[in-house]
């Protein structure tokens, strides 16, 4: 089994596409033989406003990843496009999204934190703050 860092710089990313939803764990099948490495982030390409973003949790088999989705899967259908993205979570992946939608809108949705995402408690803080 091939993995990303094994490759030189300039190596394009492998792409997959979803084979599998259930709730927020999803199976992406790359067919090129090489999988994005455990705790990698990968994006779903669709036309969605929304960024939906997984990170690898295990290798199912060669050619398949199992992921947790740390946004919404909702819409989301399998044969749907996936990037990996060379690199792991970042707060970048999370926490801005929530602060967009607190304070782009002002307005405090009934669940807090959608995402999911580690920082529920910053997501609260700034909630709290939105709604002076």
């Amino acid at each position: 089994m091939a993995y990303l860092s094994e490759y030189p710089a300039g190596t394009e990313r492998p792409r997959g596409i979803v084979s599998q939803i259930s709730g927020s764990v999803v199976d992406v099948r790359f067919d090129g033989g090489v999988l994005p490495p455990i705790n990698t982030a990968l994006r779903v390409l669709w036309s969605e406003p929304r960024l939906l973003t997984f990170e690898v949790q295990h290798h199912l088999d060669r050619h398949t990843v199992r992921c947790v989705a740390i946004q919404e899967t909702a819409g989301l259908a399998c044969g749907t496009g996936v990037a990996d993205t060379g690199a792991p979570l970042t707060t970048g992946d999370t926490l801005p999204w929530c602060c967009l939608v607190l304070n782009g809108s002002r307005k405090v949705r009934p669940i807090l934190c959608e995402l999911r995402c580690r920082h529920d408690n910053a997501c609260r803080m700034l909630a709290a703050q939105a709604t002076r």
